[in-house]
């Protein structure tokens, strides 16, 4: 479904991306994986148009994203960023059924797909009411994922979605999400810098270091099969990580 093909990026004539070329099946999950600062994040906005590439071409569905209308392309896309992104001044049903209203949907078409979504997501529908200051983080992550599917996306993104998250919600919200990604059947790209959380939910982890694809495929071609001394490194530190939390429990 998508084709990444050649591109760079620099800012300030510093290079963020160099020469990335990968291609994500349609209805799979694939993992952007990497260090702080790798370009990741970078690589996703450039799907939904916030960045644009220097050189290279990004295609969807043979589809250059390179001049395209972008508002109809949109509709496409869920993006969910860390935290759910949400506006601090409308309720979580208001900030999910803006986007029905943007769609043009009465308000009875938008109450029903917020229902559906809530029991997707196994959120109490009661909360709605109330403001993200009011509900806790993962409830906000859950929000910010009720919004991005709301308009049924062939493709969701998703920038660090656990990174501000305690670990036990983290990981119910990791399950949660890996059972809503089967259902829907959408084509998947996240950003993280989590190995582990990469192997749980991506079908294929393209890991990035300093702009350039390190190494790219299954969770287990780079635990068992490591290209060069930065991905072994990179697995190694992140498997003392979690024996470290393990001791801690």
């Amino acid at each position: 479904m998508i084709h990444f093909n050649c591109i760079s990026k620099s800012f300030a004539k510093k290079n963020i991306l160099t020469n990335i070329s990968f291609t994500v099946p349609q209805g799979s999950t694939t993992a952007l994986l990497g260090l702080s600062g790798s370009g990741k994040t970078t690589l996703l906005k450039m799907i939904c148009g916030l960045q644009k590439p220097d050189a290279g071409s990004i295609t969807v569905d043979e589809i250059n994203l390179v001049g395209i209308n972008w508002p109809d392309l949109r509709k496409k896309m869920g993006y969910v960023i860390q935290d759910g992104g949400l506006f601090p001044h409308l309720t979580a049903y208001d900030n999910i059924a803006i986007v029905g209203q943007e769609a043009g949907l009465d308000s009875e078409k938008i109450q029903q797909k917020i229902i559906e979504l809530a029991a997707l997501t196994q959120i109490s529908f009661e909360l709605l009411s109330r403001y993200p200051r009011e509900i806790s983080g993962g409830q906000r992550q859950r929000i910010g994922i009720m919004r991005a599917l709301f308009l049924d996306p062939s493709l969701l993104l998703l920038d660090e979605p656990f990174g501000s998250l305690d670990p036990i919600t983290r990981k119910q919200l990791q399950s949660d999400l890996k059972k809503i990604f089967k259902k829907m059947h959408q084509t998947v790209i996240i950003v993280t810098h989590d190995l582990f959380e990469a192997g749980y939910l991506a079908d294929q982890i393209v890991l990035i270091h300093q702009g350039c694809i390190v190494q790219k495929g299954a969770f287990e071609d780079l635990v068992k099969n490591p290209a060069n001394d930065f991905v072994k490194l990179f697995v190694q530190s992140q498997r003392h990580d979690l024996l470290a939390m393990n001791e801690e429990a």
